[in-house]
């Protein structure tokens, strides 16, 4: 073959090749376009994912994160804030709000005779009996007890014996006698102490003497007079008692006891039997007596004997009340001046434990609830029939 015809041939051969085989490398080149193409975007969707991703990444959730961590930290800030200003104000409003100290006020009532029993020359004593035969103990005091239980010491004059002795002093115009059970009659009444310095304790001498001071013992109630004395303690503040007649002691002799027994004690009470029978008024023996026992300590001066109501007299800043009068009484059955009362002193205690004699009272009795003749109840005015 000539080398004409060979160009020729291979140019055919050539243009055949391009006819067959274009449309393989069109369809490669296209498929591989495609795939760069694809795999192009393909990636930038990617990248668009990741920034995407980048932005959900949760930071979002770090900012809430955050949130939760600020608001704990307020919550805490709060709670810590609120407890120390409630712990100040408790503090402070206690502060103002303390309760201020209230002196402690201590009570003492003090009444008149009780002669529990009666004259045994007369029908005074068996008719004292028969009443205790007909009513309970405590029917004696039953409208003046809750006084009595409501003050903190009460204290009357015992004006007789309590005794079964029949030994008795002679010459006597009355001779007063009861029995021993009869201090029941005390005790359901809620009298605390008595008074045996008087004309009376001696009705039935040495044997009448010692029988009624056992029953008053007996029966846990305290006694003085005489030569007896008697301490008793309330609130941490002693009391002291003293009893004397006014013609067994000198002025002299009295006052030396009154000082050395304030020693003893915080509050001293003194008791006198003294004066004139039925007088109301006191005698200037009396108001001598009164003010040295004031001078030489005596807080409270209270009296009997005279049978009826006295004065009561403010001597330096201390009471003396003369004359309490009758009160529980079997001396007489009906005596014309029933007129008596309940004297209360009160006392009051500083914070330092420093007494004062505070306010007083007078309660108006009756030795009768009845007005027509004596039962031996004695009652307050207001409420006798």
């Amino acid at each position: 073959m000539s080398g004409r015809k060979i160009i020729v041939f291979l140019g055919v051969v050539f243009t055949i090749g391009v006819f067959l085989f274009l449309p393989a490398a069109a369809s490669e080149t296209s498929s591989y376009a495609n795939t760069v193409y694809g795999n192009a975007n393909t990636e930038p969707a990617y990248y668009t994912e990741r920034v995407q991703y980048t932005e959900t990444v949760q930071y979002t959730e770090t900012v809430q994160y955050t949130e939760t961590v600020y608001a704990n930290t307020y919550t805490e800030i709060a709670y810590e804030t609120e407890t120390m200003y409630t712990s100040l104000y408790t503090e402070t409003v206690s502060k103002e709000t303390a309760t201020p100290f209230e002196p402690i006020k201590l009570t003492v009532s003090a009444a008149g005779d009780f002669t529990l029993g009666g004259d045994v020359q007369s029908q005074g004593e068996a008719r004292f009996a028969e009443s205790y035969s007909e009513h309970t103990p405590d029917w004696y005091l039953a409208n003046v007890a809750d006084i009595f239980a409501e003050d903190d010491i009460t204290v009357v004059n015992l004006e007789g014996t309590l005794t079964t002795s029949e030994t008795r002093r002679k010459n006597r115009s009355f001779l007063f006698r009861g029995k021993p059970e009869y201090t029941d009659i005390l005790t359901e009444g809620n009298v605390d102490v008595v008074n045996i310095a008087n004309n009376h304790h001696n009705d039935f001498l040495s044997q009448g003497k010692t029988d009624t001071i056992a029953a008053v013992k007996n029966a846990d109630i305290g006694y003085f007079g005489y030569d007896d004395e008697y301490y008793i303690e309330k609130e941490g503040i002693t009391f002291g008692f003293l009893g004397f007649t006014e013609w067994d002691h000198t002025a002299d002799y009295i006052t030396e006891r009154i000082k050395s027994a304030k020693l003893k004690c915080d509050i001293m009470i003194v008791s006198f039997h003294w004066g004139v029978e039925r007088q109301y008024t006191p005698t200037k023996s009396q108001t001598y007596l009164g003010h040295a026992a004031v001078d030489a300590g005596a807080d409270l001066v209270i009296g009997s004997h005279t049978h009826v109501l006295g004065e009561v007299e403010n001597y330096n800043g201390v009471n003396i009340v003369y004359s309490l009068g009758n009160f529980c009484y079997g001396g007489h059955g009906n005596p014309s001046d029933k007129n008596t009362m309940i004297f209360q002193q009160d006392f009051e205690i500083d914070e330092n434990g420093k007494v004062k004699i505070s306010e007083s009272r007078i309660i108006p009795c009756s030795i009768s609830s009845l007005s027509w003749t004596n039962n031996f109840q004695p009652t307050p005015i207001s409420d006798k029939t």
